[in-house]
């Protein structure tokens, strides 16, 4: 499709079918069973497919600038053996509250985590094909500018870079869970979330800053990183898996054991 770049505005371009979440993270998703592809709840649904969320938005040059931050965060994020080298990385504890603890950066790659971060929830937030996540004009326009080079971090947005370590209480393991980006308005600022494989991104976007993240970003030093339990993903995702309905071959499938 031949269209102009969202992210340099070059004309005449060649558009790639751009991935919103990275390939990568559909192969991770996918497992080893008759059918692979990974469950994908949608809605009130859940159903085993394997459409990939992708749109005509970047050129070839800039499809490989998101690749290159890209891959190497494919590696700090939970493998398919159950490792997690991001937690290999992060540097020591120095504050906790009732359910997180707050790490220094460590040999963390802080820079590439929030180009990635800020680079998915831009995507998502242009994109038609994902509607319920969106930064406004204002915003989109913010964040191109710095992913493109020509500003700094949006000076009203603010990054929770965390990660989900700890096992839930019953044992249980979420963090193969990867959803994405959605936007939710809090006390008076949009909230915009998604998770990746125990990697999970919290943005604040607004004119005011929430108390409770001052000095805890990662846009801004000392660029802390969350450490918290995955009992946390339960109280977000908790609720659409439990009213979430099997269809399709995934029904069958447990109509069958």
């Amino acid at each position: 499709m031949i269209g102009t770049c969202r992210l340099c505005r070059t004309p005449n371009s060649d558009l790639q079918d751009s991935h919103i979440m990275p390939s990568w993270a559909y192969k991770r998703a996918r497992g080893d069973g008759k059918n692979p592809n990974p469950v994908v709840i949608s809605g009130k649904k859940a159903v085993q497919i394997s459409d990939q969320a992708t749109e005509y938005l970047l050129c070839k040059g800039c499809e490989a600038q998101f690749g290159k931050i890209e891959n190497p965060i494919s590696r700090l994020v939970y493998q398919k053996d159950g490792s997690a080298p991001f937690l290999d990385q992060v540097g020591p504890v120095i504050a906790e509250s009732e359910r997180s603890r707050f790490a220094q950066p460590g040999s963390l790659p802080m820079d590439d985590l929030l180009y990635f971060g800020a680079s998915v929830l831009w995507r998502a937030s242009i994109a038609t094909c994902i509607p319920n996540c969106r930064l406004g004009a204002r915003y989109d326009a913010e964040f191109r500018s710095f992913l493109f080079g020509q500003s700094p971090f949006p000076p009203n947005a603010r990054c929770i870079v965390a990660f989900h370590d700890l096992p839930t209480i019953d044992g249980s393991h979420l963090a193969s869970i990867c959803t994405m980006p959605l936007t939710e308005r809090q006390h008076g600022l949009f909230i915009h979330r998604f998770i990746v494989f125990g990697l999970s991104y919290y943005f604040s976007v607004g004119q005011v800053e929430p108390a409770w993240m001052s000095g805890l970003c990662a846009n801004d030093p000392p660029h802390l990183v969350m450490l918290a339990p995955q009992d946390v993903l339960i109280d977000w995702i908790g609720p659409w898996m439990a009213r979430a309905k099997a269809v399709g071959s995934l029904a069958r499938e447990r109509r069958n054991k």
